[in-house]
């Protein structure tokens, strides 16, 4: 039996060492999934805490897991960029990782009204669709 793909949509954001931070996750995205296509980045200014510019990224990729072993991916990326309770409490995030898509599912529906996200997405889609 073949394996089905779904597709989905990763927000990916980091306060902290940004640069590096988007770099290794991008990385390590790319070695759990099969990435389609990776929006620009663009730095955003932090909502609901206190904290530097976010830098900010969509990725869109295929995948055979289910959405939530992709959520434990994703958890387990955010472990290997350095993301800790103790640093989020002092609201340092080395990357944050949301699943905003899976298949037709839409997911953080509150991350959906932000005009970057909403940028990004329109990018993902021109460059899928062309």
């Amino acid at each position: 039996m073949e394996n089905k793909f779904t597709q989905a949509v990763i927000g990916m954001g980091s306060n902290c060492r940004q640069e590096e931070m988007m770099a290794k996750a991008k990385a390590l995205v790319a070695s759990e999934f099969s990435v389609v296509a990776f929006s620009r980045e663009a730095y955003t200014e932090p909502i609901g805490i206190p904290s530097d510019k976010f830098l900010n990224c969509l990725a869109l990729v295929r995948t055979t897991l289910t959405a939530d072993a992709v959520d434990r991916s994703l958890k387990a990326i955010e472990t290997a960029c350095g993301n800790t309770p103790a640093l989020r409490s002092q609201h340092v995030v080395r990357m944050d990782l949301d699943l905003l898509r899976y298949g037709s599912l839409r997911l953080h529906t509150a991350d959906w009204q932000r005009p970057y996200v909403t940028e990004m997405m329109a990018e993902l889609d021109n460059l899928t669709h062309d």
